[in-house]
């Protein structure tokens, strides 16, 4: 049943920053399942009051997706010699690197989606990373960017100790920034990246919205980083161009580093997953059981992992052998029905985009921005759509020689053009929003 705590335990960590979870949720203890009641064993009341009043949704939802009947009673024991449960760090002062000991290189879960974000982290640890001063993860939640992030710190930990870090969010570092400046040691705090940061990791970058103060603080210590020929590593949902209010010297600073798109898992890599996280939790599934899940699961890998966390509860709890059915039963609280696109909604979207009319899609027009547009919406309609060639080529007043034409271009422009891959990896996430009706798809 460790092994259920653990990855309980994990899908908090996934929902509240890691600074917070390092301080609150890490000292809770496992006290046992009994009669569908999960006991949680907090250090004191203290503890046990600030964690109800801050995180009980979290936990409540968390549970309930393992198991809708499964209830939560929070536990601490009476000692008289305990102190008040309360963190215990300057804003001064860096977190010591504390990663998470199995988010290693060799734990993550490689597929064609994620393969070139893995190799570039990769380099980063070993210290071969002369190909970029800046590596930017991009990717919605859930998709490993932490996991590869932690990699890099947790390999440079073991194989170059001497090398110093900072891990932090934009919000931790936004406090530290506005408490170095209320406490009047603005320049001591910026020095301490020259002196004690070797490599920078700063997690949510999207966070940074609209905070210019931070945004010149953080863009100074990283002009200081980068003098001193050190490393930094950012991850975010949104790519800079996406982020509002961004300043554009900021801008600038980002784009002119690595930037990688990690995007969700493909069936083969989903199949890995669930594999991988059976075998942690010491759980067998038959092949055709992962099959049908992999078939099932699209988007998020805590969506994946949290199958098989429940999977493996939903066993444990009653005593059952995993078949199809159980399975099944066990998604139908995780997994939504897709919404048929049409090619209408792929038009819509591309218009959006571009900023055009959808009259201009039909139109004989050879303007760059509009061909450009006609030939991505007849790309995604032969990817989204079950329309033959010629069905498609009638809704753009086109023939199918021409249809297939704009697809094999649109192929080759996304290998050749860093700009189009951006455009088109862009409309995708849009379509599969429109599809998956989900705003983090």
């Amino acid at each position: 049943m460790e092994s259920f705590w653990e990855g309980f335990i994990e899908k908090i960590m996934g929902r509240i920053p890691h600074a917070s979870f390092k301080i609150w949720i890490e000292p809770l203890r496992f006290g046992g399942i009994d009669n569908g009641e999960l006991v949680i064993k907090c250090p004191n009341e203290f503890s046990m009051n600030w964690i109800k009043e801050n995180y009980l949704k979290f936990f409540k939802e968390e549970a309930a997706k393992l198991d809708p009947q499964l209830r939560l009673t929070f536990l601490y024991e009476h000692k008289k010699e305990d102190q008040p449960f309360l963190p215990n760090f300057s804003p001064q002062e860096f977190l010591k690197p504390n990663f998470i000991e199995k988010y290693t290189f060799d734990e993550f879960v490689v597929g064609e989606g994620n393969r070139f974000a893995f190799q570039a982290c990769k380099a980063i640890a070993a210290g071969s990373g002369e190909f970029t001063d800046i590596l930017y993860l991009h990717a919605n939640t859930g998709m490993g960017k932490s996991h590869l992030t932690q990699a890099v710190g947790n390999t440079i930990y073991y194989t170059s100790p001497q090398k110093k870090f900072c891990y932090t969010s934009v919000n931790e570092f936004t406090s530290r920034v506005y408490n170095a400046i209320k406490e009047g040691q603005l320049e001591s705090f910026k020095k301490k990246y020259i002196d004690e940061c070797d490599i920078l990791l700063l997690e949510e970058l999207h966070s940074i919205a609209g905070k210019d103060r931070t945004q010149k603080e953080l863009s100074n210590a990283i002009d200081m980083l980068l003098r001193s020929k050190k490393k930094v590593l950012f991850t975010s949902t949104k790519l800079p161009s996406e982020i509002s209010r961004l300043d554009s010297e900021f801008s600038s600073r980002l784009v002119s580093g690595l930037i990688i798109t990690i995007n969700p898992p493909d069936v083969d890599t989903r199949k890995k997953i669930i594999s991988r996280k059976a075998r942690n939790l010491g759980l067998h599934i038959h092949e055709d059981v992962i099959e049908y899940m992999a078939s099932r699961l699209t988007g998020d890998i805590r969506r994946i992992e949290g199958a098989v966390i429940g999977l493996s509860t939903r066993v444990t709890l009653l005593n059952q052998e995993i078949n199809i059915n159980i399975a099944t039963d066990v998604l139908k609280n995780l997994v939504q029905e897709p919404t048929e696109i049409t090619i209408n909604n792929i038009k819509d979207i591309i218009c959006y985009h571009f900023q055009i009319n959808c009259d201009d899609l039909t139109s004989r027009s050879k303007k760059k921005n509009i061909s450009t547009a006609r030939q991505i919406a007849m790309y995604f309609s032969r990817k989204y759509t079950k329309e033959s060639l010629e069905s498609i080529g009638f809704e753009f007043n086109r023939d199918h020689a021409t249809v297939l034409h704009s697809v094999k271009q649109i192929n080759k422009q996304i290998i050749e053009s860093s700009k189009v891959k951006l455009v088109v990896e862009h409309i995708k996430k849009e379509i599969e929003k429109k599809r998956w009706k989900n705003p983090d798809a």
